[in-house]
């Protein structure tokens, strides 16, 4: 009972703590904001983070393994097609998340926090590890060399596109989200994964209602 209620307190404070960052960015989030925001004492918050830099790598850490999650279970999924498993993964990303919107402010914060940078290399590693996954699944004759690449291309130009989604207007976001996305789709196609001509669009379409609403 005393564990469950230390984890409930756990994740609170990690919600807490996320909704901080999201509402006035990492540089805000200190141990005593967060008492003040979770209407809870200091040696509270030291008693399940031992200082600032451990509470910024459990955060990290949560979203991160979140991310890769998503991805076993959507990009991954056994019962979908290649087009299919694309489309629903990049559903997940639209900008109305605020999943989504906590990654980039993560992401950002990842250049001034540099103690979370083995989490990151550890991250990127299963990244590649499943998209590797996911183009030898769907791939109907590409060498392991060349979906190697592929896998690190993708991951490349998903980390460009978060570098600059908080400094571009939502027409450009969405002109690189297309560029990219073709890109991509080319990708797929030299590698012979089957994906419909309506790839581009039917994931533009996603993303153009999420920024319109």
């Amino acid at each position: 009972m005393k564990q469950e209620r230390a984890k409930r307190t756990a994740k609170k404070l990690l919600e807490n703590a996320e909704a901080i960052i999201l509402s006035d960015g990492l540089a805000a989030l200190t141990m005593r904001r967060l008492a003040e925001v979770a209407g809870v004492g200091l040696g509270t918050i030291y008693g399940h983070f031992s200082a600032r830099q451990d509470l910024v790598r459990r955060l990290y850490e949560h979203r991160l393994n979140d991310r890769l999650r998503k991805i076993d279970k959507l990009l991954l999924a056994p019962e979908l097609d290649a087009h299919s498993a694309l489309v629903s993964y990049f559903r997940t990303q639209d900008v109305r998340d605020k999943a989504y919107e906590l990654d980039l402010a993560l992401f950002k914060a990842r250049q001034q926090e540099s103690y979370v940078s083995d989490l990151v290399r550890n991250f990127e590693d299963g990244l590649s590890a499943r998209y590797l996954q996911f183009m030898s699944r769907h791939s109907s004759d590409a060498s392991s060399a060349s979906l190697a690449a592929a896998a690190q291309f993708q991951i490349a130009f998903e980390q460009a596109l978060l570098s600059v989604e908080s400094s571009v207007s939502a027409d450009q976001r969405f002109f690189l989200q297309g560029y990219y996305l073709r890109a991509l789709h080319q990708l797929l196609l030299d590698l012979g994964v089957s994906v419909s001509d309506s790839f581009v669009a039917d994931i533009l379409t996603i993303r153009s209602d999420a920024s319109e609403a």
